[in-house]
């Protein structure tokens, strides 16, 4: 089980509370993930899964009390892989209930590429200003993860910056690969899929 509570900021430049929970059974077949994200103002939920079915892997959102298939692919290992769970940063100055928005470390105003420290690597699309339309990044993307965020910058190449329909796509493109890299696929998924939701 992976439990995770932080802030970030949001698309629109808010403070959110991001709470997450995973929990992969014993045999690596099935994985279940609750993500809320709370502006203090709307809270959106999200609860999806992934199951291993023989050489099939299936993937699953709820969605107003419906069960929705979100992908289905020749299964690669994906659950196999163990979310390896760096060290988070610790502030000496943090008090709970009194975290202000310049204290919410994601999603900063800026230019940068997200970080694979586990693996050494930098993304080469992931992060805004990153990628092959961007200043920083571009080339050949280091995994699944970077693919996607590929497609999306393509995506809002063509259809506009912003463009909702184009996050919905990130997050369900992102959506097999959670274990590759947890923590960035969790700053994507709690950025553009309630912005994915508007689509």
């Amino acid at each position: 089980m992976i439990a995770s509570s932080s802030y970030q900021i949001n698309f629109e430049g808010k403070l959110t509370n991001v709470k997450a929970v995973t929990l992969l059974n014993s045999e690596k077949t099935l994985s279940i993930s609750y993500i809320k994200v709370d502006d203090f103002e709307h809270v959106h939920e999200s609860f999806t899964g992934k199951v291993v079915e023989g050489q099939v892997f299936k993937g699953f959102k709820v969605k107003s009390g419906e069960v929705l298939p979100t992908f289905i692919k020749e299964y690669n290992g994906e659950l196999e892989m163990e979310p390896k769970l760096s060290d988070l940063p610790i502030n000496p100055n943090y008090s709970p209930d009194k975290t202000i928005k310049d204290q919410a470390l994601d999603w900063i105003d800026g230019t940068f590429c997200l970080e694979n420290e586990d693996a050494g690597k930098t993304y080469r699309h992931c992060g805004p200003g990153c990628g092959d339309y961007g200043s920083l990044g571009g080339g050949t993307p280091i995994n699944n993860l970077d693919n996607c965020c590929r497609a999306h910058d393509r995506c809002w190449h063509i259809f506009g910056e912003g463009d909702k329909c184009c996050d919905k796509e990130l997050a369900d493109c992102i959506d097999p690969y959670q274990n590759q890299d947890y923590w960035t696929w969790l700053q994507i998924n709690t950025y553009f899929e309630p912005r994915g939701w508007l689509c």
